[in-house]
């Protein structure tokens, strides 16, 4: 599988079925879902999700409902996991809907899932009986723990909890990579790759901080293509605080490049994008394109580069955008579908000759009635609401980016433990540490080339009731 696989509303509701990773409404859980509840203490990050409000026609599932997918953590303890945005009843109808989506599901049985994914369950396993391998009742309760990162994050500027919704996982398999070496660009590596994210791209709560949670894992091998070329190998599963420039402050460039920092659309950038003349069409994802980057490096206790991972992460759909690069205060994107422009780029109430073009904006239901409807001339009582269903603009279309990918471990172990930044790297536990996997390699003078976008947005039909905040 070379690219994200997007869902249709049908075949989503199907899979929840097959894989067993739902719990009913009914309250049944099964193993794909993380578990029964147990005894285990919980994380700052367990049960702090709140149903939001329900809108016509749909039902909230209960807080009980969310709370009963979970896994248990390398440290023992509970954290929230993925679930399927919407629980199914035994006829496949959805019955109740949690308001927000996690991304791609790795769990799902091949080619759906993530190849790696058996291997990355046993590495965030807990050993509850301490008999030193991960028995199958431990691998079931096992699984991608959000907030893991952040359950030891404790003044180091990160938040002390991450907003639930937004976790994303990301991944691929047998994706081919270019890397660079001996002054060549080889297309020879491939790579199953996955990212477990946090980025809110909804509230202002995510630009005050920049420090978030950040799994990757990559399987990356050359192929026999060059048998001249020394062979590539990198494999990893890495977790650590992502560094995502400075706190208030965000970059403001066009095109977006790899540089450290978080890419947030701007008003000018969305105004001149997708408020066009009635000869345009509109840029959507060009205004409103925003992009995270930030690098993992894990150093060992006696310094020394162990591993390294570059990524970024984004989305062209988030549900605000700031006033200016200076001036952080935000606007919300539905609101693009509502403003228009005269001849010089003033926002005006009537006459306008700049507005949102196409059906993004266009087909946007008047009054909540199937007419169509955008622009200055929408009554405010008519319009749709940044945190509803319709809204086009709820964070749905996610993104990532795998960039260099560097192992130095010649010799020794493969599990490591460091603190959140990923320095003072050892082969053996202390308190407070973080659990790393680095496969025994080296990856030589091979630097990996970027990879192109690899996009998600299978979880965000209509009948599944996604809005903003996501």
């Amino acid at each position: 599988m070379n690219t994200i696989l997007p869902r249709s509303a049908a075949a989503l509701a199907a899979a929840f079925m097959l894989t067993g990773a739902v719990v009913s409404c009914e309250g049944d859980s099964s193993v794909g879902g993380g578990g029964s509840p147990g005894d285990r203490p919980a994380s700052r990050a367990f049960g702090v999700w709140t149903p939001p409000q329900a809108q016509s026609g749909e039902t909230i599932c209960t807080k009980e409902q969310h709370d009963r997918f979970f896994v248990i953590g390398p440290d023992g303890r509970k954290y929230p996991t993925w679930h399927p945005p919407a629980l199914t009843g035994g006829n496949g109808a959805i019955t109740c809907v949690f308001g927000h989506e996690h991304g791609a599901d790795p769990s799902q049985a091949s080619p759906l899932g993530y190849d790696g994914w058996d291997e990355l369950r046993r590495h965030f396993a807990f050993d509850a009986n301490a008999n030193g391998t991960v028995d199958n009742d431990e691998l079931a309760v096992s699984g991608i723990p959000f907030g893991y990162v952040n359950e030891y994050a404790t003044g180091t500027g990160a938040p002390l909890t991450e907003r639930h919704e937004a976790y994303k996982i990301l991944f691929a398999n047998d994706r081919r990579r270019d890397r660079s070496i001996n002054n060549q660009q080889v297309n020879d590596v491939v790579c199953d790759q996955l990212v477990a994210f946090n980025q809110d791209s909804a509230t202002a709560a995510s630009l005050t901080g920049n420090r978030y949670s950040l799994i990757v894992a990559a399987d990356c091998a050359s192929s026999n293509v060059n048998p001249s070329l020394p062979a590539y190998r990198g494999k990893l599963i890495v977790s650590g605080l992502a560094n995502y420039g400075l706190a208030n402050e965000i970059i403001d460039i066009n095109p977006p490049t790899a540089v450290s920092g978080r890419f947030v659309p701007t008003q000018q950038r969305a105004f001149t994008n997708i408020l066009v003349a009635a000869s345009q069409s509109s840029d959507y994802a060009a205004g409103l394109r925003e992009r995270w980057n930030s690098s993992l490096t894990l150093t060992r206790s006696g310094g020394g580069v162990l591993a390294s991972t570059d990524m970024g992460v984004g989305t062209t759909d988030p549900a605000r955008f700031v006033q200016a690069a200076n001036a952080l205060s935000l606007r919300n994107s539905i609101d693009l579908c509502y403003t228009g422009l005269d001849a010089a780029g003033n926002e005006v109430t009537s006459n306008p000759v700049r507005l949102a073009r196409g059906s993004t904006c266009e087909a946007l239901p008047v009054g909540g009635g199937p007419s169509v409807g955008s622009g200055p001339s929408v009554p405010v009582g008519s319009r749709v609401a940044s945190t509803s269903r319709d809204s086009p603009f709820r964070g749905c279309q996610r993104a990532a980016w795998f960039g260099a990918l560097v192992v130095r471990n010649n010799a020794g172990a493969r599990v490591w433990y460091s603190d959140v930044t990923g320095a003072n790297a050892s082969a053996s536990f202390t308190s407070g540490t973080l659990k790393q996997l680095v496969d025994v390699s080296d990856t030589g003078n091979s630097t990996l080339l970027e990879d192109q976008r690899l996009d998600f947005s299978g979880n965000c039909a209509r009948v599944l009731g996604v809005r903003a905040p996501n």
